[in-house]
């Protein structure tokens, strides 16, 4: 075998890789994964060095094939979640009807 073809064998191999690596990063937008895809394959051996580092520099719960958002914080903003809390976090109770009032 040629240095020619061993050559384009690798690079071929480092772009797959560092490919996979931005897809199944869950960190990143699909435009951002497009856009790193593009770069790792218009500039080969640069943009496959390039986005595999940027992605291994990530959290590691960015590679998780679970739906978990790391940079989403369910208590953040929200008010107390739990069967029968109200909006002030009290007990619930009876509201007065459903005109969102007490009696007339």
């Amino acid at each position: 075998m040629s240095l020619g073809y061993v050559s384009i064998a690798v690079l071929l191999f480092l772009n797959a890789a560092a490919s996979i690596l931005v897809l199944r990063s869950k960190l990143f937008s699909a435009a951002q994964r497009n856009r790193q895809l593009a770069l790792i394959w218009l500039v080969p051996a640069v943009g496959a060095v390039v986005c595999s580092v940027f992605v291994f520099s990530q959290p590691k719960a960015a590679f998780s094939a679970s739906s978990f958002d790391p940079l989403y914080n369910p208590t953040d903003g929200q008010a107390p979640e739990g069967p029968g809390l109200g909006i002030c976090g009290c007990g619930g109770g009876d509201s007065g009807g459903a005109d969102g009032g007490g009696g007339d």
